[in-house]
């Protein structure tokens, strides 16, 4: 088939349908409207669940950013639709948390009463249980709570299991050689951390006819000279002395 001839079917086929456009419309148009006004509908629908999701994102992490209590990580990660979200408001109320037990400050100012030390582990034990359980979480979101669960059965000193937890991250966190040196660092470290640490006596030491030792210290605690600042002076008074 020459050019030629490709060039009149062409003109034949576009004649026949300006010819027949009313009769083809008549058939098949309300179909073909119906096909467009439908992809209209679906691509609109498309942009504003994207456009609510963007919205719906920026909400939650600024509700995480504004987080300042275990209680407000709590929230934000209740009311996170994203796992993402989810897993980082989770891992920072349980960083919080942990950080809290290792204040000596107490909720009323004082000693921080043992309840409330238990209290904060359970809490934050809670929350990095909870990221293992979202699905699909990153693998970074997971290693992070296992290592934030090994931390807190050292503070009950739980040395087997932290021991344990922090040998499976170790071994668990592939690529990722940050989380597994902190994994390794804590194993290292575990040793001293298991030794129970001596206080000095409440009382201060005292020195020879009960003199209290006072720091820091100065000459006057062991001389029976006051200090002169002329050195001229200070010879006098040693030669008198002697």
């Amino acid at each position: 088939m020459d050019r030629e001839h490709k060039e009149q079917l062409k003109q034949s086929d576009l004649e026949y349908f300006l010819t027949h456009f009313g009769e083809i419309w008549g058939k098949y148009g309300n179909k073909l409207l119906t096909i467009v006004l439908a992809i209209v509908v679906v691509v609109m629908i498309m942009r504003i669940v994207e456009r609510n999701a963007a919205t719906s994102s920026e909400t939650e992490l600024r509700k995480l950013a504004e987080a300042r209590t275990g209680f407000d990580f709590r929230s934000a990660a209740d009311a996170a639709t994203s796992g993402s979200v989810k897993a980082r408001a989770l891992l920072r109320g349980g960083d919080f948390l942990l950080d809290k037990v290792r204040t000596a400050t107490g909720e009323n100012g004082g000693k921080r009463s043992d309840d409330e030390i238990k209290r904060d582990l359970d809490d934050a034990g809670a929350m990095y249980g909870d990221v293992l359980k979202i699905k699909g979480a990153h693998d970074v979101y997971s290693l992070n709570a296992r290592l934030g669960l090994a931390a807190i059965a050292e503070s009950r000193r739980d040395w087997d299991a932290a021991r344990t937890e922090y040998e499976k991250v170790s071994a668990d966190a592939g690529n990722y050689t940050i989380i597994a040196y902190r994994a390794k660092a804590r194993l290292a470290m575990m040793p001293r951390l298991k030794k129970k640490i001596t206080f000095g006596p409440e009382k201060a030491p005292e020195l020879p006819g009960g003199q209290p030792l006072r720091f820091p210290l100065v000459p006057s605690q062991f001389f029976p000279v006051p200090i002169h600042p002329d050195l001229d002076s200070l010879l006098d008074k040693l030669g008198a002395d002697s």
